[in-house]
C-alpha cells in the first residue's frame, strides 16, 4: 500500500494539531433568522402579502390555512401574518388608497390626455 505525500503531511497536521484552514469559518448567526423582526420588515411583508392575494385572487381563508402558515414561518420565522378580516378590510383599504394617491399624482404631472379604445 503506499501513502501519498499528501495524505503523509495531513496526518502529521492533524496528530501535531496544527492543521491550517484556508477558509475563514462562518458565524453561527448566518445559519438562523431572527424570531423577532423589525417594524419596516413586517410592514413590507405585509404589502406583499396584500398585493399577492389581491392580484393572484386568493381567498383571505387561506392566510389562517396551517399549511400557509408554515410556508410564511419556514420562508420567515419572525413574520406574524394578518388575519383574514384584518387583510380583506384593513390591509385592503390601505394599498387601496396608495394605489389611487399615486394614480392622482401620476395624472397630475400629465397634459394633454386622451382616452382610446
Amino acid at each position: 500500500m503506499e501513502i501519498s505525500s499528501t495524505s503523509l503531511s495531513e496526518t502529521s497536521e492533524a496528530l501535531s494539531g496544527k492543521r491550517k484552514w484556508n477558509t475563514i469559518q462562518p458565524h453561527v448567526t448566518t445559519y438562523y433568522e431572527p424570531i423577532i423582526i423589525d417594524l419596516i420588515k413586517e410592514t413590507r411583508c405585509t404589502q406583499a402579502l396584500t398585493k399577492f392575494f389581491v392580484c393572484c385572487g386568493i381567498s383571505f381563508g387561506i392566510v389562517e390555512n396551517p399549511f400557509f402558515l408554515d410556508f410564511i414561518q419556514s420562508l420567515c420565522p419572525g413574520y406574524k401574518p394578518p388575519r383574514r378580516t384584518k387583510l380583506s378590510s384593513t390591509l385592503i383599504n390601505s394599498e387601496l388608497a396608495h394605489i389611487t394617491l399615486n394614480i392622482e399624482e401620476e395624472l397630475k404631472n400629465e397634459k394633454n390626455l386622451t382616452l382610446g379604445k
